[in-house]
């Protein structure tokens, strides 16, 4: 009987990889062959930048999705599905806000 579970989500920071960005390859691409022939698919989840977490899965990253930077960046296999991008005049406004409550500091 096939599995019904069409998607595994893993966050990386201190669930997926080790302490030093390091995971058992061979296993992972012998579980990540058996979710395929299942129809499961793996997303990786994380905090961290879409390019960090690519380099984790070389040769695998067009198969799989990410949902990176906390979710400003979510892009399944070669799809680009969206990104969060802040416009030049909030940032600018951001910016006044926080030298107005610290105007010591200067913008760089």
């Amino acid at each position: 009987m096939k599995p019904e579970i069409k998607m595994v989500a893993v966050d990386v920071d201190g669930t997926f990889v080790r302490s030093d960005y390091t995971y058992d390859i061979p296993r992972f691409k012998r579980i990540l062959s058996q979710m395929n022939d299942f129809g499961c698919h793996f997303v990786v989840a994380s905090g961290n930048q879409y390019y960090q977490l690519r380099d984790l899965f070389p040769g695998y990253y067009d198969e799989l999705s990410f949902v990176a930077e906390n979710g400003a960046f979510v892009k399944d296999r070669k799809e680009l599905v969206f990104t969060a991008n802040i416009q030049p005049w909030d940032l600018v406004k951001v910016i006044a806000e926080v030298m107005h409550f610290n105007p010591n500091k200067t913008a760089a």
